[in-house]
């Protein structure tokens, strides 16, 4: 489709996220996990790009890293939509 980029695997990036589902993950009020993907993508489906975040021991607290999960040769980061929403705590994120 003309009105589509593509990554160097040829997968499918939107322009934007404005128009993208998000999942997020708390423990209690502190954010692990954002993750996003196109409508409709069930959260097993390797169509998400995923971040992780680490946080300082404030209250509240305040975000220090948001890392993309890594993926291919070298365990480069990555902003491809690659990944699955439910492999978030198994992946390894830039840093």
């Amino acid at each position: 489709m003309s009105d589509q980029n593509v990554d160097s695997s040829n997968n499918h990036v939107p322009h934007d996220r404005t128009n993208l589902k998000v999942r997020r993950e708390f423990t209690g009020a502190v954010l692990d996990y954002e993750g996003w993907a196109e409508p409709g993508t069930a959260d097993g489906e390797s169509k998400w790009q995923i971040a992780a975040f680490t946080v300082d021991a404030q209250t509240p607290p305040n975000v220090l890293t948001k890392n993309f999960a890594q993926a291919g040769t070298g365990n480069k980061e990555t902003n491809g939509f690659v990944f699955k929403w439910t492999d978030r705590a198994t992946l390894t994120y830039g840093v």
